[in-house]
């Protein structure tokens, strides 16, 4: 019944592209920016085969003052291996190159001091498992004379590996030189240009390559350098002689369009090949993370996450995917040493893209595990998240549970319980040797809550019979109440305080009925409508309240509960005729969907952050406060259902019984 914070979270395909959540990450970015002094930031988001949003911040030339946009040209550093590593698989899969054949075979002449015997193979390049060292003699990161591909990987045979091949992960942008070398050879033809013919143009980007295209420096942000001692300066432009492992151009939409191609089966290789690069290799059976061939292989809320990231003099980029579920992220900071920011921004992204996506119902077997646990000083939550059973212990630490059997999980290695065992029992949940008790819920799914009233209701509706409403001093816009209804026949109506199905258990209405003053109705029947695009309609609880009403809740409600409803003596904003009480129903039953709490519920269940619940409760929770935060309302911090609107000061408070409207 008042006011609330904002929530990064999203409702499908158009709400990932605008309104409340993108504004949010602005925000997010905007503070990064400011925090680290970054000069400008890129990003472009995708879902499935589409780029929804993609943005410039800060100046791509600071002295010019030219404004960064998701158009302009960067460069990418490590980012660009993806790229060789794909034309390697497409040679693989035209029979051209073997990715375990030793890679003398295509090279001769590339002859490394190898005191272990065990040759060296495409695959032991593409995962960093060859035992290369990580710079060659020249060509290298700070070499900046800019020798030939093939001068750079030929200056490795002056180099002696540090591990056997296959044995341990060390990090070469040597090594990708050589598999860059290796298309060339195979190609023939120079790696730039085979790598724009066979990969960059086919999958439409339009601003990228690997070598510096007039056209494309021409537009090349001016990036910057930090030191720990002095002051920043201009990063240094030179090209690197192992051009295949991080010299290439691009810009945050083409980055976006590269995704996209990724998610889309066949348009760069087979969808196998891309199995095979993003599993770990060389890697124990079941292990999950790692590097696979080019790819980071990673874990991102239980999800799969792919990419990688990037850093060349000035310019800190990262690339981040989740293709289970088509989503990804490219990001781009001008600033040299800023990959922690670019990694939090595209983590953050890819944050909201999940939450636009509507989650499974959890699996039934968990229904009566998902409760609250413990003390009032110490609550363990129990909820679904991701499609796992999850809790969160000591009020910040969040893990998901391993289930072993019925009624039986685990805690991931690692954290505070380390593979301990969780055991549910009627009694409870047992924690390793704790047992946490289960908390009684306020009300059943489903249930109305309800509160044994301080005084009778038929009292208190005498008492406030001959009651007038505070009287206020200011200027007031003239109220005009509409009914909704008569705006958009398809709001729903379940009017609670016009029957006895409310917290206090008796009627307080004559009528079921629902009025807002017009601006507020208005923006509630555009809510209503962005809604039904999602297949979600909305269901009014309650809309404008006679102050007189506000005066019984008040007086029949215990102490403690009071935060739950208003004061009389400041007036309700039902009482002006700008909040609503509401829900979601779904177009195709015509029922109101499940929230994490019922309607009025006088518990933590109703606060509109409440963790608890199942991810598809959450996520409608989260629906309806986006459509109607887009609209100018306001969620009240302790009711996921009431929201204010934005002129609600501009309101007098009314005390005018339906009868008369």
């Amino acid at each position: 019944m008042r006011l609330g914070r904002i929530v990064l979270l999203a409702a499908g395909l158009a709400a990932a592209a605008s309104g409340q959540n993108t504004r949010a990450l602005e925000d997010y970015i905007q503070r990064e920016m400011r925090e680290h002094q970054l000069p400008a930031v890129s990003i472009s988001l995708v879902e499935g085969e589409q780029i929804i949003w993609s943005k410039g911040f800060g100046f791509a030339d600071p002295e010019k003052k030219i404004p960064a946009t998701a158009d302009t040209v960067h460069r990418i550093g490590s980012v660009s291996k993806l790229f060789t590593d794909l034309a390697v698989m497409q040679m693989v899969e035209r029979g051209e190159l073997e990715l375990d054949a030793p890679v003398q075979r295509y090279i001769p002449e590339f002859r490394p001091k190898n005191p272990f015997g065990r040759p060296i193979t495409l695959r032991h390049l593409m995962s960093h498992r060859a035992g290369l060292v990580r710079e060659p003699p020249v060509g290298h990161y700070f070499d900046a004379k800019t020798p030939s591909l093939a001068e750079t990987v030929l200056s490795l045979n002056e180099t002696e590996l540090i591990y056997e091949p296959g044995t341990q992960t060390k990090y070469s942008n040597a090594g990708i030189a050589v598999v860059g070398y290796v298309v060339e050879r195979v190609a023939k033809e120079p790696f730039a240009r085979y790598l724009k013919r066979a990969v960059i143009t086919p999958i439409g980007l339009r601003d990228s390559a690997f070598e510096p295209e007039p056209a494309l420096v021409s537009r090349l942000a001016k990036a910057e350098m930090w030191a720990r001692h002095r002051p920043p300066f201009p990063a240094p432009t030179f090209e690197l002689g192992m051009a295949p492992a991080g010299s290439m151009y691009s810009t945050v939409n083409d980055l976006g369009r590269f995704l996209i191609a990724l998610f889309q089966p066949k348009s760069l290789v087979q969808p196998a090949t891309l199995e095979q690069m993003w599993t770990p290799q060389f890697a124990p059976a079941g292990q999950k993370t790692g590097f696979g061939i080019g790819f980071a292989i990673g874990s991102f809320e239980g999800r799969r996450r792919i990419g990688h990231g990037g850093a060349i003099y000035g310019f800190a980029t990262e690339l981040a995917g989740l293709p289970d579920e088509k989503l990804g992220v490219a990001v781009v900071a001008t600033k040299d040493a800023t990959n922690d920011s670019t990694r939090r921004i595209a983590n953050e992204a890819l944050r909201i893209l999940l939450a636009a996506q509507k989650p499974q119902p959890a699996p039934e077997r968990w229904s009566n595990l998902i409760g609250e646990y413990g003390w009032d000083f110490n609550i363990l939550y129990v909820y679904e998240k991701a499609g796992k059973l999850t809790t969160l212990i000591e009020w910040f630490f969040e893990y998901p549970l391993e289930e072993l059997g019925p009624n039986r999980f685990r805690y991931p290695k690692g954290g505070l319980y380390d593979s301990e065992p969780v055991t549910f029992t009627p009694e409870g949940v047992r924690v390793g040797g704790v047992l946490f008790p289960k908390r009684p819920a306020p009300a059943q799914p489903g249930a109305t809550f309800r509160i044994t009233p301080k005084r009778p209701v038929d009292e208190l509706r005498l008492e406030v019979a001959g009651l007038q409403p505070p009287v206020e001093k200011g200027q007031f816009r003239q109220p005009e109440l509409v009914e909704l209804t008569r705006l958009d026949p398809g709001i729903k109506l379940d009017i609670r305080y016009a029957s006895a199905n409310n917290f206090l258990g008796a009627a307080l209405y004559t009528q079921a009925r629902a009025f807002l003053q017009r601006p507020a109705a208005e923006a509630l029947v555009r809510a209503h409508q962005w809604l039904k695009s999602k297949g979600y309609g909305l269901m009014v609880f309650d809309g404008y309240r006679p102050w007189s009403v506000t005066k019984m809740f008040w007086e029949a409600t215990p102490e403690p509960l009071r935060i739950f409803v208003a004061n009389p003596d400041q007036g309700s904003r039902h009482n002006r005729g700008c909040a609503v009480d509401l829900t979601l129903y779904d177009l195709k039953t015509g029922r109101p969907v499940e929230m994490p709490g019922g309607y009025d519920e006088m518990s933590e269940r109703s606060y509109p952050e409440y963790p608890g619940g199942t991810s598809l409760q959450r996520w409608h929770r989260d629906l309806l406060r986006q459509a109607m935060e887009d609209q100018g309302f306001t969620v009240y911090e302790y009711e996921w259902w009431h929201f204010d609107y934005r002129d609600w000061r501009q309101y007098p408070i009314l005390n005018v019984p339906f009868e008369k409207l």
